[in-house]
C-alpha cells in the first residue's frame, strides 16, 4: 500500500530545498573527513576517524586539508634540514664574534646575508659571509623565498 499526502506547493519546495542542503552538507562532511599527512617523505591520504593515530598526527602539525598544503610542508622541512646541515656557526655570543644569517630584503625582493654580534634572533647562523652565501647558492634563492621566508611570488 502506497501512502500519499497532499502537501502545499510552497511546503514541498521548502522540503526539497532542505533535502538539497542536507545532501550538500553530507558531501562536504565526507570531503572534510579526509586529510593528508607526510609519511616516509611521501604524501598520504587518510580518513579522519577521530582516533589516537589521527590525534597524534594532529598534535605535531602533520595533518593537512589539501595535498598541496602537505607538499608545501614537506618541501619546507627539506629546506630547513638543508639549512641545519649547512649552518656552521659555533662561536660564542660574546659581543665580538660575527654571526651571519640569511635574510630576505623586501625592498629588493632578494635573499642576502648579514651579520649580528649581540642579537640572536634566528635558527641558523654561519661563521662567515661566504658560508652564508654558499648556503643560499646551494639551496637556491627561490626555494629559500618560498619555503623559508614564505614569500608568495606572483
Amino acid at each position: 500500500m502506497k501512502l500519499t499526502f497532499d502537501v502545499p506547493e510552497e511546503m514541498a519546495e521548502k522540503i526539497a530545498e532542505n533535502i538539497k542542503v542536507a545532501l550538500e552538507e553530507y558531501k562536504k562532511k565526507q570531503e572534510d573527513d579526509h586529510y593528508y599527512y607526510i609519511s616516509d617523505c611521501n604524501i598520504e591520504e587518510e580518513e579522519f576517524d577521530d582516533d589516537e593515530y589521527d590525534h597524534r598526527l594532529q598534535s605535531i602539525g602533520n595533518m593537512f586539508k589539501t595535498k598541496e598544503e602537505a607538499e608545501f610542508k614537506l618541501e619546507q622541512l627539506k629546506v630547513l634540514h638543508e639549512l641545519e646541515e649547512l649552518a656552521d656557526d659555533d662561536q660564542e655570543w660574546d659581543g665580538y664574534n660575527h654571526h651571519f644569517t640569511i635574510d630576505y630584503l623586501h625592498r629588493e625582493n632578494k635573499v642576502s646575508a648579514s651579520y649580528w654580534i649581540t642579537d640572536q634572533y634566528c635558527q641558523f647562523y654561519f661563521k662567515s659571509y661566504d658560508s652564508a652565501i654558499a648556503a643560499i647558492n646551494k639551496i637556491g634563492e627561490n626555494r629559500l623565498k618560498k619555503y623559508y621566508f614564505c614569500i608568495q611570488e606572483e
